[in-house]
């Protein structure tokens, strides 16, 4: 840019453009909603300066969205890798503004950190704002993307400078690594790990609440030897099936997870007393007394349930040992049923577990 009054000039491109369907496959899906219409490409006039012509280049041919607004208002230049993003979101770059980026179904956090960041740039009190968002495309999977915002001036205009960088790619992969960490990779329930934090939180909740935390210890009566006679990749599928049987058993607010072969467990909170607990307990047994689907056709295998109400000063391996020992009383009982040690207070404890080795299966 040069001269005594610097400019810039840049032409708004009109249609998806060439990376538009590449765009939209790395999204995950094809977007089957209509575009948004974009004006008809202008020219930029033939005294431009040979300075805002290479800034056009660079702004137009970009690789990331680039689009220049109003402070506080609607983008006023918008090149088209931007509109690629856009593309099938709702969001109209010929209406909308930095703002509108944060959509109102999107995560709350991220947009209310968006927008908040927004308004210290136009203000001063910031330099840059930055937010990973999502870009929600009909019909396909969200599309995130890295928006950065700055103040720039350009001649004797402020303007808003926004930058949008497709994350799809890397938030997915984070998405993966966190779930390989909190989850078992067979059954896709929740792991030690996340079984601690969620027991944890749930302790901290009936502290404001007074309710209580139950932990149960849920084994498959029968599945070794289901494994021995059709094998590991049939015993697969039976696990499978049954963390799914298990997970649609449960309230909203419980977590089920898998802690060992055929041995699951389940964080129930929010529960008024030990009898809420049994309760829980005996439609899980019930649950199980539904055949299991497998390719083979359908496995029998009944569960026995141990369970025990969360005690001050509890670990999940303090809580798993009750429960466990529950579980086995009913395993030596005959199986198939559901024991609770609740506590002192309400008694069904159970006599000394200290007992022989467990029975197979």
């Amino acid at each position: 840019m040069d001269g005594a009054q610097p400019r810039f000039v840049v032409p708004v491109q009109g249609g998806r453009g060439r990376g538009a369907d590449a765009a939209a496959t790395s999204a995950g899906a094809s977007v089957p909603c209509p575009s948004v219409p974009a004006p008809a490409p202008t020219l930029a006039p033939a005294s431009v300066a040979a300075g805002d012509e290479r800034f056009r280049a660079l702004f137009e041919h970009a690789p990331v969205g680039v689009a220049l607004s109003e402070p506080g208002g609607r983008f006023t230049d918008v090149n088209n890798t931007l509109r690629v993003l856009l593309d099938g979101t709702g969001i109209d770059p010929e209406r909308a503004g930095p703002a509108e980026l944060a959509r109102p179904d999107g995560p709350a956090d991220a947009g209310d950190a968006w927008r908040a960041g927004l308004a210290d740039v136009v203000a001063g009190r910031a330099t840059v704002a930055r937010a990973e968002l999502p870009l929600a495309p009909c019909g396909a999977p969200p599309r995130w993307v890295q928006a950065t915002a700055a103040l720039v001036v350009l001649g004797d205009h402020r303007y808003v400078l926004t930058h949008l960088e497709d994350t799809t790619g890397r938030h997915l992969a984070e998405q993966r690594l966190v779930r390989l960490a909190l989850h078992d990779d067979l059954t896709g329930l929740a792991n030690r790990t996340l079984l601690a934090d969620r027991l944890a939180a749930a302790v901290t909740q009936d502290e404001r609440t007074g309710l209580r935390t139950g932990v149960l210890y849920v084994d498959l009566d029968g599945f070794r030897q289901v494994n021995d006679r059709l094998g590991h990749e049939v015993g697969d599928q039976v696990l499978v099936a049954a963390g799914r049987r298990l997970a649609a058993s449960l309230r909203a607010q419980d977590t089920a997870g898998r802690v060992g072969g055929d041995e699951f467990l389940v964080i129930a909170g929010d529960l008024p007393d030990g009898a809420a607990l049994s309760e829980l307990a005996r439609r899980l047994t019930g649950a199980f007394a539904v055949p299991l689907p497998v390719v083979e056709g359908s496995a029998l295998l009944p569960a026995s349930v141990g369970a025990t109400l969360v005690r001050p000063g509890d670990t999940l391996a303090t809580a798993m040992q009750r429960a466990d020992a529950a579980m086995f009383a009913v395993k030596r009982a005959g199986r198939a049923t559901a024991r609770v040690d609740v506590d002192a207070l309400q008694l069904t404890l159970l006599p000394d577990l200290a007992a022989p080795d467990r029975e197979p299966g």
